[in-house]
């Protein structure tokens, strides 16, 4: 207890002697958002429950309809602080569904300090790394902005970055903290266990979550790096990013039990623009990647995993292609449209069975959306979006549900409704 009053007293001190009294400048900000969505979702939908047929092994599933009242996860409240050479920002958001703060969750999107050394800028703490890209406002879907299919996202992670001033536009790089809490899939129904595999057969550990052995090693940072160059009322935008790491098996052979090592790498490449042409503008990006869900490429749809075969201890890697297309008209300063569309492809290397008995070579799971908006600014910092969502599921030959392993139609969704959204 000690040693902690001691801590806190210590900072505290550090706080007052390091920056003069009044000589922070505070800036506090805010923004509250309201999503009031009807969402139609077909009968082959994949976001719609199942039944499986015992007799035909196919799922049985309904059309379905559900209103969303509710706060859009994005709303946040927050400060920025500069003191002379040294800065930072704070971002607080109030989760989905919680009630009240999640504090399991982490609400502090951001939390970071900046130190500005001349040509460049030293941040640590946490925040949006360099493979980040917007060309898209969508609110649907809780602000999706299209960064699930062709969009690039790598969200809010620990990082230490630098920002340099080059040219004309803006360089940044990254070493942010390796995540491995996505585990490989496994391309067998009935995970292996300790009985099936007695008689010497590999047994995946990462299928089991509170497994004693279930272990991953990391030895370096994931390595993130972007260059924004801006000309005119335009930007033309380069990212890319890579991490890897090792997952741990514990094979039975005989009795003699030992440690297989599978290593698994991930990146992803990116290339944006954003254009400006008075009332007009035409945004959009494309992208590659690999293994994107074990890289944590955040709120990606699809089946975008690498998998495992405990056979061979092979991994077989999973390859993401997808893009985006925005343009917009502002009329005025009140009234304005946007349209979008987003396109997005996984696509497994070599043979593969799926999870019920279906032999594909180099299976795919593709989709798309299309938005159209209208945004309407009542007041200053006032302003509801009626929007109307088309998302395309598209078809998926990595893990059908239905019993049969074939290539599955996995249907559509409608989302119509508005987001209501006041900043302060």
């Amino acid at each position: 207890m000690r040693k902690v009053l001691f801590a806190i007293a210590a900072v505290a001190l550090l706080s007052t002697t390091a920056i003069p009294a009044g000589a922070a400048d505070w800036e506090f900000f805010g923004n509250a958002l309201f999503r009031t969505y009807w969402e139609s979702a077909d009968s082959e939908s994949r976001n719609n429950t199942q039944v499986v047929d015992p007799a035909t092994g196919r799922a049985v599933q309904f059309s379905d309809d559900n209103l969303q009242w509710d706060r859009q996860i994005t709303g946040s409240f927050g400060a920025t602080v500069q003191a002379g050479d040294i800065g930072g920002k704070v971002n607080m958001r109030i989760l989905e569904g919680s009630g009240n703060v999640n504090t399991t969750a982490g609400n502090f999107t951001e939390f970071y300090g900046t130190w500005d050394f001349g040509p460049g800028q030293l941040l640590v703490g946490q925040t949006l790394g360099p493979v980040n890209f917007f060309p898209s406002r969508q609110v649907g879907l809780d602000d999706f902005g299209l960064v699930g299919l062709g969009g690039l996202l790598s969200f809010f992670k620990p990082m230490i970055q630098s920002t340099w001033e080059l040219g004309p536009g803006q360089l940044k790089f990254a070493l942010l903290s390796p995540e491995t809490s996505n585990p490989l899939n496994n391309p067998f129904n009935t995970p292996p266990s300790w009985q099936a595999n007695s008689t010497g057969g590999p047994i995946d550990i990462t299928t089991y979550a509170n497994a004693a052995y279930n272990d991953t090693d990391t030895t370096i940072p994931k390595i993130e790096a972007s260059y924004q160059f801006n000309f005119l009322s335009h930007s033309l935008w380069f990212g890319g990013g890579y991490q890897t790491y090792d997952e741990v098996t514990v094979v039975n052979a005989g009795g003699v039990y030992s440690e297989q090592s599978t290593g698994i790498d991930s990146y992803i490449l990116g290339l944006g623009w954003l254009t400006n042409w008075g009332p007009f503008y035409f945004n959009g990006d494309v992208m590659y990647g690999q293994n994107n869900d074990q890289y944590q490429m955040t709120f990606q749809q699809g089946d975008d995993s690498a998998y495992y075969n405990p056979a061979t201890y092979e991994i077989i890697d999973n390859t993401s292609f997808g893009f985006t297309l925005v343009a917009g008209w502002k009329f005025n300063d009140m009234l304005s449209i946007e349209g979008g569309y987003g396109w997005l492809r996984h696509q497994l290397s070599g043979l593969y069975t799926n999870q019920n008995g279906g032999v594909f070579n180099d299976p795919e799971d593709d989709m798309q959306m299309a938005y159209i908006q209208v945004p309407v600014t009542l007041a200053p910092g006032m302003m509801i979006i009626p929007e109307v969502t088309y998302y395309d599921h598209g078809k998926n030959e990595i893990s059908p549900r239905t019993g049969t392993g074939i290539s599955e139609d996995e249907g559509s969704t409608w989302y119509y409704g508005a987001e209501w959204k006041i900043s302060f």
